[in-house]
């Protein structure tokens, strides 16, 4: 079923119509409001390139996110995806009503509606 509908009241869904890391990439809190950059992703500000990885493999967030909820809150029209990579690490991110159908329509996407193959 479409999350989208005209009524003010919307089932709760199970999971997200979208990746879990899809909708984190997009989180407001993770990009800079005067650049528009994603300010989550560790670089070099000399020469831009990542930082080399560390020598011994770490537990410090390396871990995929675990859905714990995804609620559509009607007072505010949006729906809240909050995840959990360990005990101590919750986060809860806002997704509009029409970004979360605007992107599940490019997801569902015919490829050969674009011009390069992916």
């Amino acid at each position: 079923h479409r999350l989208s509908s005209s009524s003010s009241s919307r089932p709760e869904a199970p999971c997200p119509p979208l990746p879990i890391q899809f909708l984190e990439a997009h989180d407001d809190h993770k990009l800079d409001p005067s650049t528009h950059q994603r300010n989550d992703v560790p670089f070099d500000p000399i020469d831009g390139k990542p930082p080399p990885p560390p020598s011994a493999p770490s537990e410090d967030g390396k871990s995929e996110s675990k859905l714990v909820s995804w609620n559509y809150s009607p007072d505010v029209d949006k729906w809240c995806l909050t995840t959990k990579r360990n005990e101590s690490d919750s986060h809860s991110c806002n997704y509009s009503n029409n970004w979360i159908d605007s992107q599940a329509e490019r997801w569902r996407a015919d490829s050969d509606e674009f011009d390069c193959a992916w």
